[in-house]
């Protein structure tokens, strides 16, 4: 009696050489043959990786900007931010640097941190938050002179890394950071890092930028509001503590000021 081996339908890509993406298919037919196709789907990839981007691209640029918004506070809105790129990007790694209370000249932590659980980078934290970084100097340094984005491929061979030692005995490799620029200057620099060895982006980082730009431009107008409603409250404190009366009235004679 003769065995025979009942082939199966297969379904899968490979890439070539060229750098060509080949679908191969395989059916079985019913004199148990098999026919196979090999079909270009070069284009089509990299359509869908196109249209992936611009969606991934916009999520961030909306999420950023609603998240920022949303938050009562500055550091909220920080921790809002570093938190989206790392959940959206798949970097497990983030931090913020601002400059550093009583002396401008540097950057230090914020203690603004996303990890993830286990504690496996406490030492890189706890590194990290007794580093401070002048202009030019390391990844934060670098992004805070340039006032771009920075993307290091490697940081454990990177000269201009003061934190590779570290980083590579934690088996982090790739990172990239951009500014947060609040009226006129940079109010923070956020850093991101990896395990993998990751090059250069710039596409991406060009939508980092634009993050940024539009997260300091949401804190820029949120300031101007507080401190707007803070000249007001003064306002109205003296206007009700004056032992006489004010008003004022408009073009029109209506009343527009007025303390009891």
């Amino acid at each position: 009696m003769a065995l025979t081996h009942k082939l199966e339908p297969h379904h899968f890509e490979r890439s070539t050489s060229s750098g060509r993406i080949i679908e191969i298919r395989g059916l079985p037919t019913p004199m148990g043959g098999l026919v196979t196709t090999y079909t270009d789907i070069t284009r089509r990839k990299h359509n869908e990786e196109t249209i992936a981007r611009r969606e991934l691209e916009a999520r961030l640029l909306h999420r950023a900007t609603a998240l920022a918004t949303e938050a009562e506070t500055f550091e909220d809105s920080l921790q809002r931010c570093l938190d989206l790129v790392c959940e959206e990007l798949g970097w497990p790694v983030g931090h913020v640097y601002v400059p550093k209370k009583g002396d401008e000249n540097l950057l230090s932590s914020s203690g603004i941190w996303h990890l993830p659980p286990g504690g496996l980078h406490d030492e890189f934290k706890l590194a990290t938050g007794q580093t401070n970084f002048a202009k030019g100097i390391g990844l934060p340094g670098r992004i805070w002179e340039t006032g771009h984005p920075v993307w290091i491929e490697d940081v454990a061979t990177d000269p201009n890394f003061p934190r590779g030692d570290l980083c590579k005995e934690l088996s982090l490799h790739g990172a990239f950071g951009f500014p947060i620029h609040v009226g006129g200057t940079i109010a923070a620099v956020m850093e991101f890092f990896r395990e993998q060895k990751t090059e250069s982006d710039d596409q991406l980082l060009s939508t980092l930028d634009s993050v940024g730009a539009q997260v300091g431009q949401v804190l820029e107008r949120k300031r101007a509001e507080r401190l707007l409603a803070t000249k007001e409250a003064q306002l109205r404190t003296t206007l009700d503590n004056m032992p006489g009366g004010l008003k004022a009235v408009d073009d029109d004679l209506s009343y527009v000021l007025i303390n009891p």
